[in-house]
This record gives structure tokens, sequence and C-alpha cells, in this order.
């Protein structure tokens, strides 16, 4: 989405240290949203939320309940605003909790930009242009990519993102080439 810098897919809303996938603790899964403000709302990042998934079930695994984290009482207001709306839409219950947000741990490697690495020939091409695991998944690129080989995003979209990202020129044709191989 436009906005969007940045997603890591970790663990969050509980009290365990260090959680990992198999030690979950009382944690959920989640997903960590760098965004710019000026482009994409909180309000707009919420509604995508509840359009991409159903929150009428409970669930009962913390691990993949459904929950919002919230970092200010104006996000707070927001999240609780929009759920009332949508219950009142749906004219049912939202299981959704919302939460205060406290630590964010990143999940194992193998969960980040799980589409592109999953591809080979797009992901041996992108982990060359970063020095560490660390960059290339914090990279707006490689989210952009992953959410291309996930289908949320056309070539001609992504292509035009491109020529902003700074995609080192030695690599831009080669990961476009790949790219359009993939359809």
């Amino acid at each position: 989405m436009k906005g969007v810098i940045s997603t890591r897919v970790g663990y969050a809303g509980g009290t365990t240290n260090n959680p990992s996938y198999y030690n979950l603790g009382d944690h959920t899964e989640t997903i960590e949203i760098n965004y710019d403000p000026n482009i994409i709302s909180y309000r707009e990042l919420l509604n995508i939320f509840w359009n991409l998934h159903n929150p009428i079930y409970e669930t009962g695994n913390r691990q993949y309940m459904s929950i919002i984290f919230y970092h200010n009482n104006m996000q707070m207001e927001e999240a609780i605003d929009v759920k009332r709306q949508i219950e009142a839409e749906r004219g049912q219950k939202i299981y959704t909790e919302i939460v205060s947000f406290k630590n964010f741990y990143l999940a194992e490697g193998y969960h980040q930009k799980y589409y592109l690495q999953n591809a080979t020939k797009p992901y041996k091409e992108l982990k060359n242009i970063y020095s560490s695991f660390s960059e290339f998944v914090s990279s707006t690129l490689t989210a952009r990519v992953n959410g291309y080989i996930a289908g949320s995003i056309s070539i001609y979209s992504l292509k035009r993102e491109l020529e902003y990202l700074e995609v080192p020129e030695e690599n831009y044709n080669r990961l476009i080439a790949i790219l359009e191989d993939l359809r």
C-alpha cells in the first residue's frame, strides 16, 4: 500500500520474554507496520485490517487471535470507533481485542517476507543487495516485492515504485525480468 514503508512479522501482546514460534507463551502473532501518516492514515490501515479478515469468530487460541495494538490515546480511540462501526454495519459482535502496545519481538527469519523467500530467483537477487538479513527484512523494496509475489500489487505499480526505491541500477532490470517471468 502506498504509505506503508515496511512490515515485519513478529510476536506481541504478552509477557513472555523473547518468544518464538514454538515457545510463544502468551503472545499473539502479529505484524509491525512502519508507515508514513502523511500518505496513509491509521484509520485507513484499520479499515484495511477489518477488510482482510473475519473478526467475528473467537479462535480460542491466543497465537492466532484478532488483535489491534495502539501506541497512543488517539489510536486507541480510532480503533474502538472503527470496531464499533464494523459491529454496527455487520450486526455482529467483533472479537478483536484492542490492546496497548508494549513490546514487539521479531519472528524467526523464515517467517519474514514469506512469499519472497519462497520465490528463489527474486529472493537471491534481492538478498545480494543487502548487507544483512535485518536490512533485507526492514526494506521497503522487499516489502513491495513480497506484496507483488503474494498478488497484492501489479507489476505496473511495482515498476513505478521501484523508480523511487533506489534499486541499484545493476539489479533493477534483472529484478524486473525475474518478476515478470513469475507471472
